[in-house]
């Protein structure tokens, strides 16, 4: 029986430009949802925007290395992590914020700034991750990682889409406003639907293999909302912020994982597993969330 770090999931070319365009899709509904009146407001007052800056960019990726070095996964799970925790916000974090009564333009804020940043920061934080656990390095000797055509795929999966919606705003704002919530349901809708389409082709690996994982996504998303939220308390930011901050720790664009998955490392199982459950996963964990956070006030 072949173990985790020698599965492949099976993904067609055709697919993969498939999950491409649903990406940048995405990304294109979520810059719709820009307001830059809300930045300027923001600005005047920046320490809740650092302060979740600080906790995705860093305390994720500490509390990450950590989590492996305690769980010991197999090389490609720890990979998946890593990968996971250097990825820019989800796009249901905004939404899920909304639902949690949290600062929508804190969210968006956040969001806005990491995507625009993760062309350089998720290949960065991603190798840096790596190298600290051993295990991994002869997984990672055997892929050829080109890093200028990996910052090159991010960018324009994620910022062609959010310049032309960028565009759009400023030329055409009535109709910006128009489409931003229809794109934001069809999109979220595609991408379930790419979900449930790579579950079926691939349905034989994920029954065998999703219990290997499944628990350490809880705990490591789980980890994710807890280190948002208690630096955004130990900040001293607004409760509000503070919920903002830790759902943009929480909810991850894991969609981008599974893209670079596929296109750098072979559809390699535990990195494709552990992207695609927490895609599924951090929904329900988040609205799940969003609940008790309502209460919170």
């Amino acid at each position: 029986m072949s173990t985790i770090d020698q599965v492949q999931i099976q993904f067609s070319p055709g697919g993969q430009i498939a999950l491409m365009a649903v990406l940048s899709f995405i990304m294109f509904g979520v810059a719709l949802d820009m307001d830059f009146n809300k930045f300027r407001e923001i600005s005047k007052k920046p320490k809740p925007v650092l302060v979740g800056l600080l906790a995705h960019w860093m305390l994720l990726p500490l509390a990450t290395v950590f989590l492996v070095k305690i769980i010991q996964p197999s090389p490609s799970i720890a990979l998946g992590m890593f990968l996971v925790a250097a990825c820019p916000s989800g796009n249901m974090a905004t939404y899920i914020t909304h639902l949690s009564k949290g600062n929508t333009a804190l969210s968006i804020s956040i969001s806005t700034i990491i995507a625009l940043t993760c062309f350089v920061t998720t290949p960065l934080f991603f190798l840096l991750m790596a190298k600290t656990y051993l295990p991994a390095q002869p997984l990672l000797h055997q892929i050829d990682i080109d890093i200028f055509h990996l910052i090159a795929e991010i960018g324009f999966i994620l910022g062609l889409p959010m310049l032309i919606a960028v565009i759009l705003i400023k030329k055409k704002p009535v109709v910006a406003l128009k489409i931003k919530k229809p794109i934001s349901i069809f999109s979220f809708v595609l991408f379930i639907i790419f979900l449930v389409v790579a579950f079926i082709i691939n349905k034989a690996v994920f029954i065998e293999y999703v219990p290997a994982v499944a628990w350490i996504v809880a705990i490591h998303n789980a980890v994710g909302f807890l280190i948002g939220f208690v630096s955004g308390k130990l900040a001293g930011v607004k409760i509000a912020d503070a919920k903002t901050i830790a759902i943009e720790c929480g909810i991850q664009n894991t969609g981008l994982g599974l893209v670079l998955i596929f296109s750098f490392f072979g559809g390699l199982g535990g990195m494709a597993l552990i992207a695609a459950w927490w895609g599924i996963y951090h929904i329900i964990a988040g609205i799940s969330l969003s609940y008790l956070f309502r209460k919170i006030v």
